[in-house]
């Protein structure tokens, strides 16, 4: 797993670093014929860019991770690495939607505790939904007191998050913070 954390650590950080390449350079396009022809350029080196991690998602969502430990492997550590780079958030949709099918282990399951705890901490991205529709499937006890102390939180922000991941326990629904 430390392979694949490395590729996805290397892969967010050149693309960060080709789109803030593009930003800075869009900003100067129209100073001169220069400047233009190096924002085109900037925008087809961010365009282009591909590296070992496009070719295993591809293959994740081609082929699926259910009979496959290595691709499995990269998508729960795509999941623990969590990046955050131009379009992750639908690659790790793309990856969550052939994990939900999976049956799944006790590490992998607190992999995803652990995703969602993180985003109710700091903040939920467009996805958070398509991570909380796993509850079901995450459920225990400590996960489920982790959620309830945070919807007790003081921070309006957390308590929301908190609360919207606590709606999808099958069991509890949408429990009030004082519940547990």
């Amino acid at each position: 797993m430390k392979r694949y954390r490395y590729l996805i650590e290397r892969h967010e950080e050149v693309l960060n670093n080709l789109d803030a390449q593009l930003n800075e350079n869009f900003d100067r396009r129209d100073q001169s014929a220069f400047a233009r022809r190096e924002w085109q350029l900037a925008a087809k080196r961010f365009r282009e860019y591909r590296s070992e991690v496009d070719e295993l998602v591809d293959c994740c969502i081609a082929q699926g991770i259910e009979d496959d430990n290595e691709l499995r492997r990269f998508a729960f550590s795509f999941v623990e690495c969590d990046p955050y780079y131009f379009r992750s958030g639908y690659t790790l949709s793309r990856l969550l939607r052939k994990i939900k099918w999976l049956s799944l282990f006790e590490t992998e399951k607190t992999m995803l505790q652990n995703l969602i705890l993180k985003r109710i901490d700091t903040k939920a991205l467009r996805n958070f939904r398509d991570i909380c529709r796993l509850i079901p499937i995450i459920e225990t006890v400590g996960f489920h007191s982790a959620i309830a102390s945070r919807a007790r939180s003081s921070n309006p922000d957390v308590k929301h998050r908190a609360e919207l991941a606590a709606s999808y326990f099958p069991m509890t629904g949408n429990f009030v913070a004082t519940d547990l």
